[in-house]
């Protein structure tokens, strides 16, 4: 099925994606969940009544029947909601998959120094397996005995294996090169796919190709250092009943529908979340349901909710504190007399150069402190040594160096690195499906606070689900501060952040309004049509996590813009549009 998929792709959807509770297979590169007939959607018995026979027919043109297997025949639907009927999986795959790895049940894999050892286990596992299975196996002509792999074995020109396909992939996937290093470096049990060989230069992250921003953006977590969080007990995405088939929105005099609107943005990965179920979903550029995408500014917004969480812990006194009193250290610089909240909502008046195309930009140097060794100690004697511009509270000024500052205030508050705040408190509890990576200055130590969170496309709307239901886990119980949602939401009125544009404000709780500018002219959605009451995380490039309270909606949208931060009225503009569209679509 999987047509030109590296063969490591095929094995992990088709045996990782069993731990959550579905049956998903690749065909051409695309996810689809395998429904079996007669079963309940949710989770299948496929141990038991669901098997039919299939002939096994032999010869070209008018083939004749040389016996039967037995396979679970069912409908594949695309998880965007596409239906294709008639495919079945053979009785031996499904049945050697749920052997090695249960419904509910992750191999529990070790570090990457023990791999080897664990694929040999696995491997003797499945010889075991593959030879009890000879009594099946002679039932079909041509085949005498059971195969039995050898290190390396997965010839799929030997008909013998083809048997042990599943068996074969599983080993595979487990002892190939390309596997293994997507995990190298790394405390990570399952390894992200695609595997991407040649790494581009993180001295040059800011002028990257276009295809090599792709590479970059799902590789983050090889590029630097990181911390893993892991995931919990999760529960599969369900399914929308209305699936959002297209949605278009009008600007310069043109209109253009969802497909166009995926080339117009460069989109690699998109997730519409509808009363939380999936609306709609795309994966490009050779992504998949196991990519670690990286958040860019994205990672402010997580930021922020773990403060949220802090100070419901108490950990954090009040958003009034001053920063000195977390970083005494700091006491007789810029950032003396600047408060917690100031901070969050970037009115901090400490002067701070985010311009991206600028090499001698601040936040070029900051780029330039990720790609060498002494991160920690580079990027602190930068922002330590920052000068003031303006009063604090005065004006809004976006800052990537603030944020860094209010990550590191956040763990000395906490004694815990982000990524360990963020498994504890939401990562876990609220039952994200996969691991992350959090980009750490140093490791185990010190994660950086103004970007740098990596996680698959799922879990980055499960986030969003956990922001729309106001920091309510599956328990009932609310980690966040009454009306911190909303408080995130109250745009800061200080000068810079209103505008004709933006009437309200443009920024709070590290989240944006990026609503359909008041003044713009000629589209549709119009202003007063469009989404109002949006949460917007953004980060360059064009990442972002959509969440309207409203509509119950939540979009997330993964992207390589060839700028890094374009004007609001070209890519910003046309994703409010296209986001109001989809909300319009779905209601």
């Amino acid at each position: 099925g999987a047509e030109g998929a590296p063969l490591h792709v095929i094995a992990h959807a088709a045996v990782a994606r069993l731990a959550d509770g579905q049956i998903r297979v690749v065909v051409r590169q695309q996810p689809f969940r395998f429904i079996p007939r007669g079963a309940d959607k949710a989770q299948p018995d496929v141990s038991r009544g669901h098997f039919s026979n299939h002939p096994v027919q032999k010869g070209s043109g008018r083939k004749r029947i040389v016996g039967q297997r037995q396979v679970l025949r069912g409908t594949v639907r695309h998880l965007s909601g596409k239906r294709l009927k008639g495919f079945y999986l053979p009785h031996q795959q499904v049945r050697l998959a749920l052997k090695l790895f249960p419904f509910g049940r992750e191999p529990q894999g070790a570090a990457v120094a023990n791999k080897q050892r664990v694929a040999q286990a696995i491997l003797k596992k499945i010889n075991q397996i593959a030879k009890r299975r000879a009594v099946f196996l002679q039932r079909h002509r041509g085949f005498t005995q059971a195969p039995v792999l050898g290190h390396g074995e997965t010839d799929m020109k030997n008909r013998k294996v083809n048997h042990a396909l599943l068996a074969g992939l599983v080993f595979s996937a487990l002892l190939s090169p390309a596997a293994v290093a997507a995990c190298k470096g790394t405390d990570l049990s399952a390894c992200p796919a695609p595997f991407d060989a040649a790494l581009p230069d993180t001295h040059k992250m800011l002028t990257w190709s276009q295809a090599d921003r792709v590479v970059g953006f799902r590789n983050d977590y090889r590029n630097y250092a990181g911390d893993v969080f892991r995931h919990g007990s999760a529960v599969a995405l369900e399914m929308s009943d209305k699936p959002l088939t297209d949605a278009w929105y009008q600007v310069n005099g043109r209109r253009y529908g969802l497909q166009e609107y995926l080339k117009r943005q460069n989109v690699s990965g998109m997730l519409v979340l509808k009363d939380g179920k999936i609306a709609w979903k795309y994966l490009g550029e050779g992504n998949t349901d196991s990519t670690l995408w990286t958040s860019r500014s994205v990672g402010k917004s997580v930021v922020s909710a773990l403060v949220g969480v802090a100070l419901k812990e108490g950990k954090i006194h009040s958003l009034d504190d001053l920063v000195t009193r977390y970083e005494p250290d700091l006491k007789g610089t810029a950032w003396d007399g600047v408060t917690l909240k100031q901070l969050i909502i970037h009115t901090s008046g400490v002067a701070w150069n985010e311009d991206y195309t600028n090499p001698k930009s601040d936040f070029a140097q900051l780029t330039e402190c990720e790609a060498k060794p002494g991160t920690y100690d580079c990027v602190r004697k930068l922002v330590k040594g920052l000068r003031r511009a303006h009063p604090a509270g005065e004006s809004w000024s976006y800052s990537s160096g603030g944020a860094w500052l209010l990550g590191d205030v956040l763990e000395r508050a906490t004694g815990m690195t982000l990524a360990a705040y963020l498994e504890k408190s939401i990562w876990q509890p609220y039952g994200m499906a996969s691991d992350g990576v959090w980009h750490a200055y140093s490791k185990g130590q010190h994660d950086v606070g103004a970007h740098g969170f990596n996680a698959t496309l799922e879990d980055w709307g499960r986030f969003g689900q956990f922001i729309l239901n106001n920091g309510t886990l599956p328990n009932g119980k609310t980690i966040l501060p009454e009306n911190w949602i909303r408080q995130s939401s109250d745009w800061t009125k200080a000068k810079g952040s209103v505008s004709d544009a933006h009437p309200e404000g443009l920024y709070g709780y590290q989240w944006w309004n990026n609503e359909v500018p008041a003044n713009a002219t000629g589209v549709e959605p119009t202003a007063q049509d469009s989404l109002k009451g949006s949460l917007w995380a953004l980060g360059i490039f064009g990442q972002m996590i959509m969440v309207n309270p409203k509509e119950n909606l939540v979009i997330v949208q993964w992207s390589t813009w060839p700028q890094a931060e374009p004007s609001f009225s070209a890519q910003p503009l046309e994703a409010s549009l296209m986001f109001s569209a989809i909300a319009r679509a779905l209601r």
